[in-house]
């Protein structure tokens, strides 16, 4: 079948459902409309690879994705008017967004669960968990028969009237072409001003089509130029994203293959599909290597409306990694290039699940333009950072000629401050926390709270973060909830500031004296495993503090102690035989600990109330 054809028969036989599927989604008719039509326009620009996956799939994500960015008016006023069925429309917005899909993609997609929890990136435990909360807060007496009202929305999409098959072709042919001669027309400014001439991004995709066709035996329909276009506003494309030969600093002997769209599925902490609601465009490129270890690549791009909402899309990007909450998993450290505009983040991770998981992670932007780099690999080591910085300054790049940005790609990385939280200026947080024997579930913290006792202190130290000199003073409490543990097990934290970095010195010296001498004091205490802590992070040392109790058993205790400035922090983790970190990961802890203590200096970090540390 000719490919004109080929694609008018699939229009005709799709558009009626996705435009019900859509409607449903987002319950506003108009921006229904227009997104699923340029979402069929979307798809014939790129019909001779497209044909070649499930192109429906394709097209109802798109559709989904841009009448995303398109609704923003009141839900009352839009059922009011398209007539449609109030109650049920309601309730479906009332869902989360991704439980709202997952709903809708098997009731009126006909996908089983496993398809569409690959659409929305989880795993089929995780989609059935959310579907049945999905249907269970829309199964109520004035929503009886869920299905047939849902399949009465049809009424309202039926309503709607699309553009002819071929008047979607000719829309498709004309965008294609007219982003081709703005590329040629900067390329021209670039000869004028510079004396050099790069090919552009946008003119490889065209002459790579043409190309393509030629080769399938296709020929080009030929229509008039179009009219001089005004310049478009600040954006990217399709084409400004990574391609996998573009790949090989994060594997130079790695085969990297482009995964279709529908495969593509969004890292593990991304908490949503965009960190700019109002993104104005969204990409999401995932990459497979043909290694022995499982190893992938994810970029996305985010096309927000200014700057500023760019600068908040990129610190919400940043605290999604910062403050992620995934069992089994903690960060390494963190890393920044400094560019003639907004400095580049880059996070290790690692998954300590089986097998090992490195993960690495690089969030730059330039103008409206934000972009994340996600890198895992099966392996206990990652990629040389200075790899992933290369890659992401490619990315930049690529990005920033249409981003109205800065194209200075900085410096190499350097060590940076951790990224916060969220749980609290600095306290350790979930992401920090080290994998605790074969425990499976993940760590929860407490909510800070003041520090009246300390929940840290042992019979060793006895510490008190009531003492004069003190100008702040908070703990909270971390628990792994498996109910074979016992109520004992955990790790607590205690933080303070004081009037002076003498102060601070002073009374970390005290609690590292009074453990020194706690096995004259407590016959039943036995103190080993005295290890220092000195440097970047702070000063400090670690203990292991083991206490004989009544029927004759033994209580273990890790205990550490950090300064740095005049701020400190102490922790203890009582833990069981099988159930335990190990002395190492304790000791990196403290580290930890005293690097999260950098954050009482920034802007906004704790301070003490008017009434005392302790408030």
């Amino acid at each position: 079948m000719p490919r004109a054809e080929e694609f008018d028969a699939f229009y005709t036989a799709t558009r009626a459902r996705l435009l019900h599927q859509t409607y449903a989604l987002t319950s506003d008719l108009g921006a229904t409309a227009a997104a699923v039509r340029d979402a069929y326009i979307h798809a014939w620009q790129y019909w001779h690879r497209l044909r070649l996956h499930d192109a429906e799939d394709w097209v109802r994500h798109e559709s989904a994705r841009l009448a995303r960015l398109r609704h923003h008016s009141h839900l009352r006023s839009r059922l009011d008017e398209s007539g449609a069925d109030v109650s049920v429309l309601a309730a479906l917005q009332a869902l989360p967004a991704t439980e709202r899909r997952l709903l809708l993609l098997q009731s009126l997609g006909d996908l089983d669960l496993a398809t569409a929890a690959r659409d929305v990136a989880m795993t089929d435990e995780a989609a059935l968990d959310a579907t049945d909360n999905a249907l269970h807060q829309v199964r109520s007496p004035s929503l009886a028969d869920l299905g047939s009202r849902l399949d009465g929305l049809r009424a309202v999409t039926e309503r709607v009237v699309m553009p002819r098959p071929s008047v979607i072709r000719k829309q498709g042919r004309r965008r294609r072409r007219r982003a081709a001669l703005v590329a040629v027309a900067a390329s021209i400014t670039a000869v004028v001003g510079a004396g050099l001439l790069v090919t552009p991004p946008e003119v490889q995709l065209a002459a790579r089509e043409d190309d393509d066709r030629r080769q399938a035996g296709e020929v080009a329909e030929v229509e008039p130029p179009p009219q001089p276009q005004r310049p478009p506003p600040p954006g990217a494309g399709t084409q400004q994203l990574l391609r996998a030969a573009e790949l090989t600093g994060f594997d130079p002997r790695a085969g990297w293959t482009e995964l279709p769209e529908r495969r593509s599925t969004y890292p593990v902490c991304q908490a949503e599909e965009q960190a700019d609601p109002r993104a104005r465009d969204a990409y999401l490129r995932t990459f497979r290597a043909d290694t022995d270890a499982r190893q992938r690549l994810v970029q996305t791009v985010e096309v927000s409306r200014t700057e500023q909402a760019a600068e908040r899309a990129h610190d919400r990007m940043l605290g999604w990694w910062g403050g992620c909450q995934v069992a089994r998993l903690q960060l390494l450290d963190a890393y920044s290039i400094r560019r003639d505009g907004p400095d580049t983040d880059l996070l290790r991770l690692r998954s300590w699940r089986q097998p090992t998981r490195t993960i690495t992670v690089a969030i730059a932007r330039t103008g409206v333009v934000s972009t994340t780099l996600v890198h895992e690999v099966d392996r206990p080591q990652g990629p040389p950072i200075a790899a992933a910085a290369g890659t992401t300054a490619l990315a930049t790049t690529l990005l920033c000629s249409t981003s109205a940005g800065s194209c200075d790609v900085g410096s190499g990385p350097r060590p940076a401050l951790l990224p916060p939280t969220g749980e609290g200026p600095g306290f350790l947080g979930v992401v920090d926390l080290p994998p605790v024997g074969s425990l499976t579930s993940p760590w929860a913290g407490t909510d800070p709270t003041g520090a009246g006792t300390n929940p840290a202190a042992t019979l060793c130290d006895q510490a008190s973060f009531r003492l004069p000199g003190f100008t702040l003073a908070r703990s909270r409490t971390y628990v792994v909830p498996e109910p074979q543990l016992p109520d004992r097990f955990g790790l607590s934290e205690t933080l303070g500031t004081m009037r002076g970095e003498f102060l601070a010195e002073r009374f970390v010296d005290r609690v590292v004296s009074d453990v020194g001498d706690c096995e004259d004091r407590e016959l039943s205490a036995s103190v080993d495993s005295r290890r220092p802590i000195s440097g970047g992070a702070g000063q400090g040392q670690v203990w292991q503090l083991t206490f004989e109790v009544a029927d004759g058993s033994a209580v273990t205790y890790r205990l550490g102690i950090v300064r740095s400035g005049a701020a400190l922090a102490q922790l203890t983790f009582s833990g069981t035989d099988t159930a335990d970190v190990g002395a190492a990961a304790f000791a990196d802890l403290v580290v930890r600990a005293g690097q999260r203590l950098r954050e009482l200096n920034r802007p906004g970090g704790a301070r003490a109330t008017a009434d005392g540390p302790n408030a």
